[in-house]
């Protein structure tokens, strides 16, 4: 894969997504749901690698038009690590 960032959005947007238990519940604190990480997915402009935790920084918006951050690794395809 040359460059992920497109599988990554598209994705995240379909709702083809794992998510950690650290990000589960995250969520449930954040008041996030996986519609709001769909969202982010489909409006997601800024999509940045994260050398140190082999991870990838996605920013969008979420269903309320609220920025939100989805942090995700490519682990068996796409596994949410946190939101934010």
């Amino acid at each position: 894969m040359k460059d992920p960032r497109k599988w990554i959005k598209d994705c995240l947007a379909k709702g083809k997504f794992k998510l950690s238990l650290h990000a589960a519940e995250r969520m449930i604190q954040r008041y996030a749901f996986e519609a709001d990480i769909k969202s982010c997915g489909r409006t997601a402009k800024k999509l940045e690698f994260q050398a140190e935790n082999d991870t990838w920084k996605v920013i969008g918006k979420d269903l309320d038009g609220d920025k939100l951050t989805v942090i995700c690794a490519i682990k068996d395809g796409v596994l949410i690590v946190t939101v934010y």
